[in-house]
């Protein structure tokens, strides 16, 4: 009797020892992928496990120190096929170059890790021209203004993961062109060459956002009004809503930021300025700077009147360029009218740049070349005695009621502080001695535009403009 319940003890524990060796999880993991794989995709593994399930919410991949890992179950010794998708078929995985490749195959082993790498997607073509710090951030950012969704690109300073810093951001139209050859109309911008290899001044350290072009969707989404000629335009109010309402407060919640207007700019070429110089009029208390190529303001004349009537920041700053005979010199000309307008309006003659080259076209190149020397001159340099920098302070909150916060953007200790009104009057001069931030009261100050100047350790200056409610 003993020896019969003793063996039926071990032929259960065998037959449990079996059942587990041959059903059970096995690990696989991707260990690297292209660099241009969007940042907000999800991963998942498609297979004979799920039924190939393209977007199987029981096997998504989780990130863990840049390795994606996901377990699956099986038989010991069963072939299992599988692929990895960013969601749908259409954004599967594939060769370097975006072309298709065979179900991978591996057999089954309970316990065991498949380590993988992913050369290439399918609706991405690997051969690139951009540098190693540009990104994708979403190959479908969805824009609920305009129910449609658009691929953003990414592009942070080379010392972004090396520091805390925070940093300036400029949102630049017709994102196709401006990183990658492959994906460009007729050449790229090589903005991200400019910003890392600082071919722009090493002061233009910032981050770059690129908003791709909406394709047959170009001309209504970039012109405000509806152009009667060509019928199309008219929604452009409803893309600046997305930059301003969606986009932005994504970006200044996932990366390191100055979310102030004062360090936040916009900019495009041709109807990308036009739109450009649209959001910058609309939303002068988002946004302080606007880099404006070859602007086509004839394609909605309307921007004029919107330009003498908009709201106007003493520390706005608009940069013009264009060739002098872009469209037989019609380019040109309308420059010059914006640039009247602007003046008509109140600003200032340092608050705007107006060039214009002999050899300038209305052409990618063009446009690349003089980019760097529109970030210099928008994003003014952390500078000694008798240069004011724009960019080394951020100040919150803007529009302010009953303090406003100073902070020192790169440790550099706050010693005074003082505010100005629009006569040039000083209406508070505080000593801080408080280290790297401040908070200045706004008591007995009137409801009203405010020019604030710090001085910092060092003979830094710091000069910026707040609403007071």
């Amino acid at each position: 009797m003993i020896n019969r319940m003793f063996n039926r003890y071990w032929l259960l524990l065998f037959t449990v020892f079996s059942f587990e060796c041959a059903f059970g999880s096995m690990t696989i993991q991707v260990t690297d992928l292209p660099q241009l794989t969007p940042i907000l995709d999800t991963l998942y593994l498609a297979g004979t496990v799920n039924n190939w399930d393209e977007n199987s919410s029981s096997h998504i991949l989780t990130n863990s120190n840049g390795v994606w890992s996901v377990e699956i179950d099986g038989t010991n010794g069963s072939v299992i096929e599988f692929k990895i998708t960013r969601g749908t078929w259409a954004r599967v995985e594939g060769s370097i170059s975006g072309g298709y490749i065979p179900n991978r195959t591996v057999v089954y082993q309970n316990g065991g890790v498949i380590q993988i790498t992913i050369a290439g997607w399918e609706d991405f073509d690997g051969t690139t021209t951009v540098t190693p710090h540009v990104r994708v951030l979403d190959s479908n950012y969805y824009m609920p203004q305009l129910n449609r969704a658009r691929r953003i690109w990414v592009v942070l300073p080379t010392d972004y993961y090396e520091t805390s810093i925070s940093y300036p951001v400029l949102y630049l139209q017709d994102g196709q062109n401006l990183f990658n050859a492959g994906t460009s109309f007729s050449g790229e911008w090589s903005v991200d060459e400019s910003i890392i290899n600082e071919v722009a001044s090493p002061c233009a350290k910032m981050i770059i956002i690129g908003i791709d072009n909406g394709g047959e969707n170009r001309l209504n989404e970039y012109a405000p009004w509806v152009n009667n000629q060509y019928n199309a335009g008219g929604q452009g109010d409803e893309y600046a809503a997305f930059i301003v309402e969606t986009l932005k407060p994504f970006i200044d919640s996932y990366f390191r930021t100055l979310p102030d207007r004062l360090n936040t700019g916009i900019g495009g070429s041709s109807l990308g300025a036009l739109i450009s110089a649209y959001v910058l009029f609309t939303y002068p208390d988002v946004f302080s700077k606007a880099a404006l190529f070859s602007s086509a303001y004839w394609f909605n004349p309307e921007i004029y009147n919107l330009a003498e009537n908009h709201v106007v920041f003493p520390d706005t700053r608009i940069y013009h360029v264009c060739g002098t005979n872009e469209g037989n010199g019609s380019v040109l000309e309308d420059q010059n009218d914006m640039m009247n307008s602007l003046n008509q309006v109140g600003y200032d003659p340092g608050q705007l740049e107006d060039i214009d080259w002999v050899d300038g076209q209305h052409s990618e190149w063009f446009w690349e070349r003089e980019f760097p020397a529109a970030a210099d001159w928008l994003f003014v340099c952390l500078s000694k005695t008798g240069n004011i920098s724009h960019s080394i302070c951020r100040v919150y909150p803007n529009p302010a009621e009953d303090f406003l916060v100073v902070e020192s953007q790169n440790d550099i200790p706050i010693d005074s502080i003082q505010i100005f009104n629009l006569e040039g009057k000083m209406v508070s001069n505080q000593m801080t001695n408080t280290g790297r931030s401040a908070q200045v009261s706004l008591h007995g100050l009137l409801s009203g535009t405010y020019t604030i100047k710090a001085k910092l350790r060092g003979e830094f200056y710091f000069e910026s403009t707040f609403l007071k409610k």
